[in-house]
């Protein structure tokens, strides 16, 4: 956990399921930039603390819950670097196999809703498991996009 942050507290949980919580983002210009740099570089692997710096700098917004982002894929960051951060998340969250509740539908929405490039990330090596969760029907339309080209 990052404690004592500008604007509330934020957590930071493990890889895969790496949101971050409170009323904003820490690190939003300035002074906080800088605090919130050295908190993270504290307290997470090098790795964590650069996409956690590079998220906080560049958000808008609160991350919202992995569920979210599946239900309602309009709510994805805009900015590339938080987009990346949270589609690698929903990556490891399906890989995990803790979006098996979700039904087809929601699942082949959410894939639809992304670019060819976010698709084909999400799906390099876990084929199989998108395709056990419901999203046959949006990798199959994006087989035959890139096929056809």
């Amino acid at each position: 956990q990052l404690a004592g942050t500008p604007g509330g507290p934020a957590v930071v949980q493990p890889r895969g399921e790496g949101l971050i919580s409170g009323n904003r983002w820490p690190g939003r210009g300035g002074q906080e930039t800088g605090q919130c740099r050295a908190l993270a570089f504290g307290r997470l692997s090098p790795e964590d603390a650069a996409v956690f710096c590079a998220l906080a700098e560049e958000s808008s917004g609160p991350v919202q819950p992995l569920e979210t982002y599946i239900r309602n894929p309009d709510q994805l960051p805009t900015g590339e670097s938080a987009r990346w951060f949270i589609l690698d998340c929903i990556r490891q969250y399906v890989r995990d196999g803790k979006a098996d509740k979700f039904p087809p539908r929601y699942i082949n929405r959410f894939l639809r809703s992304l670019s060819q490039e976010h698709q084909l990330i999400l799906l390099t090596g876990m084929v199989e498991k998108w395709g056990e969760i419901g999203g046959e029907r949006a990798m199959y339309d994006l087989l035959f996009e890139v096929s056809s080209k």
